[in-house]
């Protein structure tokens, strides 16, 4: 028989147990809600932790040093001046015929005036528009992989689209954005699909995008891609062997 004093040991051991319990599950729920937080901020590139020192003195300039410009003459697409541009790092473009300018300290309007100025001999059209571009590489499994000036404003399909898309089927689910060998993002999805703007993903001048490249198939998979053709070439072995043994047979008779 259990006494009177065991039970109430036995009940305050419990009711002890249960009250670290909740404790423990409080603190778990608060981690977790901190981590959720940290993660949606961490989305937002006003409030990442990676905006540097550089990032901050060229937040007021529209050009910036090692990045490029394109510039478009429509409807004269034909023109000298209709591709991109990339700007040095000293903030300078070598346009065709008046060398190298200095155009960082310039803002959209005044390049574009000073464009049509310089070249409106060579305009067929006085149609000059000039948009800034940074630099993004797209590497891996995709069918046009490289190193691109791209519009900041663009979105994550947009880029997908104009390097032909990925090559394994699963490849939009493992791509990666990395920037000085860190892992950015590795679930770039959710912004594929909603077409947010790179800007607002928060993708950055020299950011990589890695996309899986599909492994070499095992020997299973090599023999499944093999028979459909070993098949074909059977049939027509035994099509004719049959054509064949139909000959001689007439020619016996």
């Amino acid at each position: 028989m259990i006494n009177n004093s065991t039970h109430k040991a036995v009940s305050s051991l419990m009711l002890i147990m249960i009250l670290h319990i909740q404790v423990i599950s409080s603190g778990d729920l608060l981690y977790a809600g901190e981590i959720e937080t940290k993660n949606i901020n961490s989305a937002n590139p006003i409030l990442t932790e990676n905006t540097t020192t550089e990032m901050i003195q060229n937040a007021d300039k529209i050009f910036i040093p090692g990045d490029g410009i394109l510039i478009n003459t429509f409807p004269d697409t034909s023109s000298f001046l209709n591709r991109p541009f990339p700007i040095d790092n000293l903030g300078r473009v070598e346009f065709p015929m008046i060398g190298k300018v200095k155009i960082t300290d310039m803002n959209i309007s005044e390049l574009q005036d000073f464009l049509k100025n310089k070249f409106k001999s060579y305009l067929r059209f006085p149609n000059v528009l000039v948009k800034p571009m940074i630099r993004l590489s797209v590497l891996g499994g995709v069918p046009n992989p490289g190193l691109f000036y791209v519009d900041h404003d663009q979105s994550l399909w947009e880029v997908m689209y104009g390097v032909g898309g990925t090559v394994d089927e699963d490849g939009l689910k493992d791509m990666r954005l990395e920037r000085d060998t860190d892992v950015v993002f590795d679930n770039l999805i959710p912004f594929f699909e909603k077409g947010v703007s790179l800007k607002n993903i928060g993708i950055q001048s020299g950011d990589q995008i890695w996309v899986p490249t599909p492994g070499r198939p095992n020997i299973w998979q090599q023999i499944r891609e093999i028979i459909p053709v070993a098949t074909l070439l059977v049939s027509w072995y035994l099509v004719y062997l049959n054509f064949q043994q139909q000959a001689n047979n007439a020619s016996a008779r």
